[in-house]
């Protein structure tokens, strides 16, 4: 079974990390891919190299559109209104790729012998850093099988490595989250999706710059995740999952310490 799958990049200023995800994606030997590059108006060289790599990859289709947006999850939200044919929808921040040229062939080849598609693919994340090389898999680790409840004890599966099918997404609720809006948003479509409809690819789907923006704003992050799960999961469910969360941080902080 063949599927269609539509990354999207939104960036700012991203002259220093766009090509590198662009050409994760242009070079995928996967053939039925789409790929949308949606700008804040950048000034420097941004531009310019997407439209360079529209030239270099004619036969895959790059869609390049620059407008202002009122920050990163509004223009996520741009991205997924572009969207809405595909089967799957990826967000790759500049910085972020695929691991292989061969990553959607590998899962298409794994989805092939269903007689349906599933709702959402998920996958582990391995972490790079400015320069691209290998740090290692996140702290946080995909469970076996996932569903929404799992993302009590923290965002087990981060959003470059979850495809979603765009009708079961709602839009990025940045104006109560700005910096955690997608914690919320991967929450919504997991409980949107049964249990037979949620994939687990077992391989990486993604290489995560370390630094994004939420890590930049970290703070600020952890309160607003907070208040999500305390949405989602309720109140003492939320406190039982942080009294976890806080004693596997200091585990981990005891043991750097003593290494």
């Amino acid at each position: 079974m063949t599927f269609t799958i539509h990354f999207v990049t939104v960036c700012y200023q991203a002259e220093a990390l766009i090509e590198r995800t662009m050409r994760s994606v242009c070079e995928q030997t996967y053939p039925h891919i789409a790929y949308w590059i949606v700008d804040g108006v950048s000034t420097d060289g941004t531009l310019a190299i997407a439209a360079r790599l529209q030239k270099a990859y004619p036969k895959r289709q790059i869609h390049v559109c620059s407008e202002p947006d009122r920050g990163l999850y509004d223009a996520m939200n741009k991205g997924l209104q572009k969207v809405a044919t595909a089967d799957f929808v990826c967000f790759l921040n500049a910085g972020d790729t695929l691991p292989d040229r061969d990553t959607v062939a590998r899962v298409a080849a794994q989805l092939a012998p269903r007689h349906t598609l599933p709702k959402i693919v998920y996958g582990d994340t391995l972490l790079t850093d400015a320069d691209g090389r290998i740090l290692g898999p996140r702290t946080h680790r995909p469970p076996l099988k996932l569903n929404a409840r799992s993302f009590r004890r923290g965002m087990l599966v981060c959003h470059q490595a979850i495809w979603i099918d765009p009708r079961i997404c709602e839009f990025y609720d940045w104006q109560h989250y700005p910096t955690s809006a997608d914690f919320d948003w991967v929450i919504k479509a997991l409980k949107k999706a049964q249990p037979a409809e949620i994939f687990n690819s077992g391989m990486p789907l993604a290489h995560y710059l370390v630094g994004g923006y939420s890590a930049q704003h970290e703070a600020r992050s952890w309160k607003e995740r907070y208040r999500i799960m305390v949405r989602h999961y309720g109140l003492l469910s939320t406190w039982s999952a942080h009294v976890y969360i806080i004693l596997r941080r200091l585990y981990r902080k005891l043991r750097r310490n003593h290494a």
